[in-house]
């Protein structure tokens, strides 16, 4: 059964009073494992990364031209149907394995800086 997204978690839930997001397919989860690796929302933001990698990155862009290519890729996220988030897990309980929540949205900030620091990376992988 699907929650929708509005929805809260229950009063007898640790997390309760915080709005129950359930996670679509344009998603990227932010995390590690093979279960964050291969959602489909993680592999289409590792190719739009890919796809904005210039080689001058690192060495020739200014930190806000470094931000415009973070908030370009941001941008196409939110502007899929349904719109892409990103998502973070809440906390570090044993249940939280997976693909299993709870999660919650960064600032949009946190969401600009690890886009920047997938984009940086991706020039040490490639050189």
């Amino acid at each position: 059964m699907s929650r929708p997204p509005y929805q809260t978690y229950p009063h007898h839930h640790p997390h309760h009073g915080r709005p129950y997001i359930e996670v679509n397919d344009h998603d990227i989860l932010c995390g590690r494992g093979v279960n964050i690796a291969s959602h489909p929302g993680n592999e289409r933001f590792r190719a739009l990364v890919q796809t904005r990698h210039d080689e001058n990155y690192c060495t020739v862009y200014t930190t806000s031209e470094k931000r415009a290519v973070a908030e370009q890729i941001l941008k196409h996220i939110q502007s899929l149907d349904p719109p892409g988030r990103f998502l973070k897990r809440i906390g570090r309980a044993p249940t939280s394995r997976g693909l299993q929540g709870p999660w919650e949205e960064p600032t949009d900030r946190e969401a600009i800086k690890k886009t920047c620091q997938d984009i940086s990376s991706m020039f040490t992988i490639c050189s």
